[in-house]
């Protein structure tokens, strides 16, 4: 039996998921300090606005990556990709 090495072709870039986790919990955590930290004001429904939010990042990270899929160097990803 021969035993090989896994391809890291597909592998994202170091530091690429933590990075795009760390933007949906900013996001998350934007949505709902806002209406908290400025109680005077009348903000629309969180859970709406956190849906708003959330789908428009995954939205931009997906144009971002079909994108990136017409490149020569897919399936590398860098964070380049999403800056």
């Amino acid at each position: 039996m021969i035993v090989t090495a896994p391809s890291t072709a597909c592998e994202p870039s170091a530091g690429l998921a933590p990075r795009l986790a760390s933007a949906l919990l900013s996001a998350a955590h934007g949505v709902i300090a806002l209406p908290l930290g400025t109680p005077t004001m009348k903000q629309p429904d969180p859970r709406t606005n956190g849906r708003l939010v959330i789908g428009a990042i995954l939205d931009a990270w997906t144009a971002k990556l079909g994108t990136a899929r017409a490149e020569a160097n897919w399936p590398r990803i860098t964070l380049a990709t999403f800056c």
